[in-house]
């Protein structure tokens, strides 16, 4: 006959316990966890597998070790510990000492605890909601096989308005003014070659330098991505 766990024996046995932890989160019913427990040659009440998945939950929304919360002895919660044991406290919190946290009707060592417990409740940065608002958002996004219009449009907006889309939110106006940048800086290669060569062939260098400018753009129209840049700069006020 298999032997029953306890709770505490099951979260010793960690090879063991990790699987019936990942079976637990991916919601599998407590009738299947025995049966699997069955199998590796243990058993295991359903009261303590509902219990067990209570403190998965807790440790989750606490933020509190498993082992701490399985094992007692590590008091997870102030209640856990025999009001025997407690000393130097009189149940009553000095107002002027206190927090602000607590309502009128909690005080002492029990509404503290009542304040800590309920904690996950309040959200401490405004960033980390986002975050979580974000991640939640990604892993359901994940799950959609269609996209409605409307969302991927206003995806497109914002993809636009973040990254600047091709200009990387440069302006027009600044746009032109690399234009006339780079035009100055053509001119003033051409003066300093034109030093160079003899003034009777100025001319005709100034000529084959045209003709190898006007093949570079008209290569870049022969393909209709280039032909639509082109264009579309013309449209703007940039033309090559």
């Amino acid at each position: 006959m298999a032997s029953r766990l306890t709770l505490k024996q099951l979260y010793n046995k960690r090879v063991l316990f990790t699987k019936v932890e990942a079976l637990i989160e991916e919601g599998q019913t407590f009738d299947y966890l025995q049966e699997f427990l069955e199998h590796e040659g243990v058993e295991m009440s359903r009261g303590t597998l509902v219990n067990l998945k209570k403190k998965i939950n807790e440790a989750k929304d606490t933020g509190v070790n498993l082992g701490d919360i399985i094992d007692r002895r590590g008091k997870a919660h102030i209640d856990d510990v025999p009001k025997g044991k407690l000393e130097g406290f009189t149940g009553e919190v000095n107002p002027s000492e206190g927090t602000g946290q607590l309502s009128p009707k909690d005080n002492g060592v029990t509404g503290v605890a009542n304040s800590l417990r309920d904690s996950s409740t309040n959200f401490w940065s405004t960033e980390s909601v986002l975050d979580e608002v974000i991640q939640k958002g990604y892993e359901s996004l994940n799950m959609m096989t269609v996209v409605d219009i409307s969302y991927l449009l206003k995806a497109v907006e914002m993809k636009d308005k973040l990254h600047g889309a091709q200009t990387g939110g440069l302006t027009l106006d600044a746009l032109k003014q690399y234009q006339i940048i780079n035009e100055a800086r053509v001119k003033a290669m051409q003066d300093v070659l034109m030093e160079y060569v003899p003034t009777d062939k100025q001319e005709d260098a100034l000529k084959e330098m045209d003709k190898a400018e006007r093949e570079v753009l008209d290569n870049l129209e022969v393909s209709p991505d280039g032909r639509q840049l082109l264009v579309a700069l013309r449209k703007e006020g940039l033309d090559l």
